[in-house]
């Protein structure tokens, strides 16, 4: 009950160190705190502490859920991955119930999880794959397209040069996206980012055509490793990049890649497969540098690999961009 904030800060932080059960109600208390560090700092703690919440759990993710929309941008993070723990334990009982056959059971685990944490990606990609996976289409598609974990992707009436610089008026056709989702090791949660990117997606008869405009306050430290094409996709995430992720028959059992850095440099690949990374992507490809932004523009031709789509088919995806080698955000949080 300091009158200093940064002492209440402080004291929370200490109190998540050194993690003892009798700490949970003064950082619960925290919670409520008039200063946004110090709300900041006692979710650090109590996620930290997720193990040992006991009866605290609920009222510990009621906190959480109401600071996700808190005015301080830290507070808001931190609580979107205390509440991510929640959503966790909720999608975890769905599908063990959907995998002992209980269907009924698991849409309601899962929908009480998007209720809990209206918006959370995970949560709502399960939903939409029940749906999907019970041939249920339209309402797969529908919560898949309501949070954006869904491209209607259109044929452009013109093809567009590769050049790298996505500025034709055609682009302005192609399904578009700039929501994409920071992934990190520590925890579940999809959290914003600051790092702004805009994806386009378009196709016509010949191949796919996608875009990315990556923008960068710095673009003169952008790291560049690879310096020819490979067929080895592995370490792709060391560099900037655009990583592109395909399973064009959604048989959810393999995946072709494509990554392509500023410099227009490629590795590519797929797995699984007999000969490991044995695609060979089929097409063109381009990326350029300026003063506030590198872009890249990919076309990949149809083959027998990535057919020609039906109009209405699904296909399975994800576009990652790779900042610094250091983060990673999707478009799909995975």
């Amino acid at each position: 009950h300091d009158p200093d904030p940064t002492v209440r800060a402080s004291v929370a932080k200490q109190f998540g160190m050194h993690g003892r059960t009798s700490f949970l109600p003064a950082l619960l208390a925290a919670t409520e705190d008039s200063v946004a560090l110090v709300r900041q700092e006692a979710l650090i703690a109590l996620g930290s502490m997720q193990n040992r919440w006991l009866d605290h759990e609920d009222k510990i993710l009621t906190a959480a859920q109401a600071l996700t929309h808190d005015d301080h941008l830290g507070t808001r993070v931190e609580a979107l991955i205390v509440t991510s723990v929640g959503v966790q334990k909720r999608l975890q009982g769905a599908r063990n119930a959907s995998l002992a056959g209980d269907l009924v059971g698991a849409e309601s685990l899962m929908v009480a999880a998007l209720a809990f944490a209206p918006g959370d990606k995970r949560a709502a990609y399960d939903l939409g794959r029940l749906y999907l996976d019970k041939g249920d289409t339209v309402n797969g598609q529908q919560v898949m397209r309501r949070h954006g974990l869904l491209m209607d992707v259109p044929r452009l009436r013109a093809a567009p040069a590769i050049d790298g610089v996505p500025d034709e008026p055609v682009w302005q056709d192609a399904a578009h996206t700039d929501s994409l989702w920071l992934i990190s090791r520590d925890h579940e949660a999809a959290l914003p980012t600051d790092i702004r990117t805009d994806l386009y997606v378009g196709w016509r008869v010949d191949g796919l055509y996608i875009a990315m405009v990556a923008w960068d306050p710095e673009p003169a430290d952008l790291v560049i490793g690879l310096q020819q094409d490979d067929d080895d996709t592995r370490g792709s995430w060391i560099e900037d990049r655009l990583e592109i992720f395909l399973d064009p028959t959604l048989s959810r059992s393999r995946f072709v890649q494509l990554c392509i850095n500023p410099e227009g440099t490629i590795t590519d690949g797929s797995l699984p497969s007999e000969d490991e990374f044995a695609w060979d992507a089929e097409g063109t490809w381009a990326s350029h540098v300026e003063d506030d932004r590198w872009s890249t523009e990919v076309f990949l031709r149809f083959t027998e690999d990535m057919s020609r789509p039906e109009p209405g088919q699904m296909w399975g995806a994800n576009l990652v961009r790779c900042f610094r080698g250091q983060e990673f955000i999707m478009w799909v949080r995975t």
